[in-house]
């Protein structure tokens, strides 16, 4: 079940905000700390065809009352001779409400700011206090916070769980939460409606995840990384997923310490993690078995969990240069293949390594050079830290048997592909920069720095007449190569149009 809050303001709105939900929701929490002037309780609820819910949480339990505690406790004891479904109540005022035959007791674990770490004890407090369900309210972002209420759900000990975790974690851990029986799981109403950070939308948590089919024997697949890369892998999976009629589903997690995330993920029955640009080289860490593309470039996309432990696979190098093969093919007037084709990679790290790795198994060679030699550096996403200072681009190119091609000496170059991999490469005519009379026609231009949004350089290649790769269709390409390591089907065109924003 879904369960929708409305935390209106206004009496006369409250009414529209109810029936609203009522429609859409299974069951409707009626939140009354936010309220200007007393509502009258019994009216609002009268006439709902749903089960509702009555709150009222105080400013230090995430919600907005600023009466007396008194105050408040009369108002939930006026609620609940409304007769409600349900009456949440914290734990050290649930002695105070009297059991009422027609309602039961939710009891409220409101802790915004504090982690979950005692669930058995606050459970058998629950219990001893008359409750038929407990809620818990904590901040979750990343699965670790995630973990004590899943796990708790996995292994129910007294009363029936629901949670609210506050903040990025909340759309994983709805779905999560359907798979572990959880009586319901939040949503907001619409967008804008969010009582807490972080609350998808009943749109959601229907379209995207096609919640009210989720079941224990749903196998859930973790996509890790940032941004519209990560949103649109698994919108697109998931409507894959419904197309081909496997019981899976993509959710975004964000993780934490690398040391523990391959135990936490077994015991959370995650067997496989899509990486998105950007966490690749942070996952890498957690790899026991790494195919040879990403043993060479230290760098994952894909991880799967076999018999003998996580295996790492990265094929970001297998997407790109199907795409840039299927162009030269297409679009150049010469009959060119990535195997007779001059290939000039500008950037160095671990991606320019990856795609000489590609090129080579193609039977292709490729250029290096890149405006400066410092190479690249990597920070942990969570703490800042440096984690590995590459190789300079030379020492790159001597290592990957490739050519180098010191930057200054760049227009001397006659490539048929440019593979652009360096953030920090801009146009100009300074020596550090990229001379725009280098694009020129018939250049083929692939900026790897992007998966969804097209570039300045981008731009300016197309209107200087180079052939561009839309940094959406290699997005697209490899979502597809990923499916298929994944499920062993090809990803459907109608997913592949979804990732990619194109209208079938």
């Amino acid at each position: 079940m879904i369960c929708l809050p409305v935390a209106p303001e206004s009496r006369t709105l409250a009414r529209a905000d109810l029936l609203n939900a009522s429609r859409q929701a299974d069951l409707v929490e009626l939140c009354l700390d936010r309220f200007v002037n007393k509502p009258d309780i019994a009216e609002l609820i009268s006439g709902l065809d749903k089960p509702v819910i009555v709150s009222c949480r105080r400013k230090k339990d995430g919600g907005a009352f600023e009466g007396s505690e008194d105050d408040r406790i009369a108002l939930l004891q006026e609620a609940l001779t409304a007769g409600p479904a349900y009456i949440e109540l914290e734990l050290e005022i649930a002695h105070r409400i009297p059991r009422h035959p027609h309602t039961k007791r939710l009891i409220a674990i409101n802790r915004p700011f504090r982690a979950i770490t005692d669930l058995a004890d606050l459970q058998q407090q629950a219990a001893n206090v008359g409750a038929d369900v407990v809620k818990y309210l904590w901040p979750g972002v990343l699965i670790d916070s995630l973990e004590p209420v899943l796990s708790g759900l996995a292994k129910p000990v007294g009363p029936p769980i629901v949670g609210l975790p506050i903040g990025h974690g909340a759309r994983c851990f709805g779905v999560f939460a359907r798979r572990l029986n959880s009586p319901w799981v939040y949503a907001a109403l619409e967008q804008g409606m969010e009582i807490y950070e972080g609350m998808p939308t009943h749109r959601e948590l229907m379209e995207d995840y096609g919640l009210p089919t989720v079941n224990p024997q749903t196998r859930l697949i973790g996509v890790v990384g940032f941004g519209v890369v990560r949103d649109r892998t698994v919108k697109a999976f998931n409507a894959a997923f419904q197309e081909v009629g496997l019981n899976c589903r993509c959710v975004p997690i964000e993780v934490g310490p690398v040391d523990t995330l391959p135990a936490l993920l077994e015991k959370l029955q995650v067997t496989v993690l899509v990486v998105t640009p950007g966490m690749g080289e942070y996952l890498f860490a957690m790899v026991q078995h790494p195919e040879p593309a990403a043993a060479l470039g230290q760098h994952v996309d894909l991880l799967l969990l076999k018999k003998d432990g996580w295996h790492g696979y990265n094929v970001i190098w297998r997407s790109v240069l199907k795409v840039v093969e299927r162009t030269l093919r297409r679009y150049v007037a010469e009959a060119l293949s990535l195997e007779t084709s001059n290939n000039l990679i500008v950037g160095g790290g671990r991606i320019a390594r990856t795609l000489l790795y590609g090129l080579r198994q193609l039977k292709g060679s490729g250029m290096v050079t890149a405006p400066a030699s410092t190479g690249e550096v990597a920070f942990c996403p969570h703490c800042g830290e440096t984690l590995v200072a590459h190789d300079s681009t030379e020492e790159l190119a001597k290592s990957c048997d490739a050519r180098y091609v010191p930057f200054p000496e760049l227009l001397s170059t006659r490539p048929d592909v440019l593979f652009v991999v360096d953030r920090n490469v801009e146009l100009g005519f300074t020596p550090q920069s990229l001379n725009p009379m280098f694009l020129q026609h018939p250049l083929v231009v692939v900026d790897l720095t992007t998966l969804f949004e097209e570039t300045d350089l981008l731009v300016e290649a197309r209107d200087r007449g180079c052939r561009v790769v839309r940094p959406k269709y290699l997005l697209g390409e490899h979502l597809s190569v990923q499916f298929k390591a994944v499920t062993g089907q090809e990803l459907p065109d109608s997913a592949f149009q979804k990732a990619v924003q194109i209208e079938a």
